[in-house]
């Protein structure tokens, strides 16, 4: 993996001493700038901008996404554990569903009779928050 470079940004402290503005992200300090800036904090932050970007093979993104889609994992989860952006790993999955739409294998006798039992606690739930906000709505009408 590449390493990370840093981003120098300068967080304004004194709020006071921009005529009332909260503290802010400014530019990089100039000699002119040290004796009115003394108290502001530089940051090193990530920095994107150097890193090289990163090219997968089909072959590698495919095994990413059978880890997603067979282990029913979270996309978070597996990108963690690859050193993948969440959201590139998403996109790759995204693609894949979409691609190979109905090739899914069908849900197993358990999974059906867990997702059964998933709708039916999600409907109780449901319910169980509709009535306290009905009866807010009707205490909150207005009695004229």
């Amino acid at each position: 993996m590449a390493s990370t470079a840093t981003c120098s940004l300068i967080v304004v402290t004194n709020a006071h001493d921009h005529g009332g503005r909260p503290p802010t992200l400014g530019r990089p300090r100039t000699p002119v700038d040290q004796h009115e800036h003394a108290n502001d904090q530089e940051l090193q932050l990530p920095c994107r901008l150097s890193q090289k970007r990163r090219k997968f093979t089909p072959e590698y993104r495919e095994e990413a996404v059978k880890m997603v889609i067979e282990t029913s994992r979270p996309v978070a989860q597996v990108a963690r554990e690859l050193g993948l952006v969440e959201g590139t790993l998403g996109n790759w999955v995204n693609a894949y569903r979409r691609e190979n739409v109905g090739e899914e294998p069908p849900l197993t006798v358990d999974e059906r009779a867990r997702l059964r039992e998933q709708e039916r606690e999600l409907r109780e739930l449901r319910q169980k928050v509709a009535f306290p906000e009905k009866v807010a709505a009707y205490f909150a009408k207005d009695p004229r």
